[in-house]
């Protein structure tokens, strides 16, 4: 099955129209580093995400709506609970959201943003971030106090939520006010997630201006996720 998100510029019901995102300035009042991340509106009047391997589906995404973002949220396509917690991540930093895949895109993609710092979320997840560029890993537990302590926010409880009602609840998601998303039928489990040495705190994440008279049509199929978790971080209404 094959996941579809469209991008039509000009359209009032039917996909996405970006507007150019603006740089915050750092104040210098936080002594972490300050990262900003920027987007920009596509160049074809029409962009439609049809991949049908959800790690690919995530890339297209966050190479649609992302020019630049120095940290993403990583994780492993077969921990739903880590996607759900990814996404509350995403969405309250203002990131984009891919999927640890054995792929040579990943690493691309990764270039391409300008990636310093990952925040994997799950034992699993680590193990994809591509080798030999210097990016450095924080790695949590599949918590939700664990993902809140990791990226600085207070995340409030939300009631767990049906497989089938993910989808919804990835676009309802909302940037001024975080939850920890948590699917109905995770199972609690411990993980051995520890944090790298090489980065234990992540920048300060300043998110890009929401993007304004803006909409993604997704399907609410599993590949749609990542990229609907995207889109949300990037301010953008989405319509399941």
């Amino acid at each position: 099955m094959r996941s579809s998100t469209q991008f039509i510029a000009g359209a009032a019901c039917l996909g996405l129209l970006l507007a150019g995102c603006t740089d915050s300035s750092d104040d210098g009042e936080s002594a972490r580093t300050t990262v900003s991340p920027t987007s920009s509106e596509p160049d074809a009047p029409m962009t439609l995400i049809a991949d049908a391997d959800p790690g690919a589906a995530a890339i297209s995404t966050s190479r649609a709506l992302y020019d630049r973002s120095d940290v993403v949220v990583l994780a492993h396509p077969d921990d739903q609970a880590a996607i759900s917690l990814g996404a509350s991540a995403a969405v309250a930093l203002g990131v984009p959201l891919l999927l640890s895949v054995p792929d040579a895109a990943l690493g691309t993609e990764f270039e391409r943003l300008g990636v310093t710092v990952v925040l994997a979320i799950g034992g699993d997840a680590a193990q994809g971030v591509p080798g030999g560029n210097g990016v450095q890993t924080v790695a949590v537990a599949t918590e939700p106090s664990a993902v809140a302590e990791a990226i600085g926010v207070e995340l409030a409880p939300a009631e767990p939520v049906a497989t089938e009602e993910l989808a919804a609840a990835f676009a309802a998601l909302d940037p001024s006010a975080p939850v920890a998303l948590v699917p109905a039928d995770a199972a609690a489990e411990e993980s051995n997630a520890e944090s790298a040495p090489a980065a234990t705190t992540l920048p300060e994440v300043r998110r890009p201006e929401a993007l304004t008279g803006t909409l993604v049509l997704a399907t609410s199929t599993p590949e749609s996720l990542p990229g609907i978790a995207t889109a949300r971080a990037a301010g953008v209404p989405v319509q399941v």
